[in-house]
């Protein structure tokens, strides 16, 4: 079974120098709405119809999950956050789920976009037991730093706008998906995929140096890569970090921007941005479980 990806569009009807032997038909919002809930309920009956089955999602999510080293690094993100790095299950993984798990839609749309911040609602709706969530992410535009002129500066600013929506759309899709599929479902293939990344072919230096050359292909230098790591040279690198490298690079497929994801280690974080879907008394008991230790790592912030 596969899955019914949900798309909402925006309809202008008008009509311009039409004659008299033309027919214009309105269609009325209401009957867009009757035909939207006709076919969500018709997928509701296709998904009980056919169930998925949990034995077959683990199966087929574990086989794409480990399906080669590159594949397996897609699946986990790596971020810098308060001098630690916090690893999680990135927007590939959560296609893979997806995918797997069928009988969904899952989508995002944009609440709200300015030059300075984007709003983006991520939704799930699993069609076979009815349960639904709809999370919204917020994400920072990252201003340019060099422009030409006036309107050079306003063209960029836009593409960085573009690139926060994508981002923060993937995002909130993910958050939404993984709100609503059971972690404990796909532990075995996360973890699985954490072992493939690991166990890949290739000398310890092709390896280093293939990590390094992802990162400066994208624009970067290679002494942001050494200072992200906090080592003074190439050689410093161990295997630990090469894992650490791919996985930060897999953020920034996912979004991420680079001056985030290479921040020089040991720098300051900048003050934490606000997410739309938390509430003050969310963030209070985030806080207490903070302080006690019991938060998971892919339950903070994403790229």
């Amino acid at each position: 079974m596969t899955n019914a990806i949900a798309k909402t569009e925006t309809l202008d009807l008008a009509t311009t120098g039409t004659d008299d032997d033309t027919d214009v038909q309105v269609i009325d919002a209401s009957a867009i709405a009757v035909l939207n809930q006709s076919e969500i309920e018709q997928q509701v009956a296709t998904a009980h119809r056919y169930p998925r089955s949990v034995t077959r999602f683990r199966e087929d999510l574990l086989a794409m999950a480990t399906v080669d080293q590159q594949t397996a690094d897609s699946c986990i993100y790596a971020l810098p956050r308060g001098g630690k790095t916090i690893e999680g299950p990135s927007v590939r993984f959560a296609e893979m789920v997806a995918s797997a798990w069928g009988n969904l839609r899952w989508g995002a749309s944009i609440v709200s976009a300015t030059d300075d911040v984007v709003v983006a609602r991520g939704f799930c709706h699993d069609l076979q037991t009815n349960a639904a969530i709809a999370i919204e992410v917020r994400r920072r535009v990252q201003k340019p730093t060099r422009w030409k002129d006036r309107e050079d500066y306003v063209r960029k600013v836009a593409d960085m706008r573009d690139l926060a929506c994508a981002a923060a759309s993937s995002i909130a899709r993910r958050n939404a998906l993984f709100s609503t599929v059971p972690r404990a479902l796909t532990q075995e293939a996360y973890d699985a995929a954490d072992n493939c990344a690991t166990t890949g072919k290739g000398s310890f230096e092709e390896l280093r140096n293939a990590a390094i050359a992802a990162f400066v292909q994208r624009g970067a230098t290679t002494g942001q890569v050494l200072a992200a790591l906090g080592v003074e040279g190439p050689a410093d690198i161990d295997g630990r970090q090469i894992r650490q490298l791919r996985r930060m690079f897999s953020a920034v497929k996912d979004g991420a921007p680079i001056s985030e994801v290479l921040r020089p280690a040991g720098e300051p974080e900048p003050e934490r941005r606000g997410r739309g879907s938390a509430t003050p008394s969310d963030l209070g008991d985030r806080k207490a479980k903070q302080l006690e230790g019991d938060v998971d790592p892919r339950d903070r912030d994403a790229p």
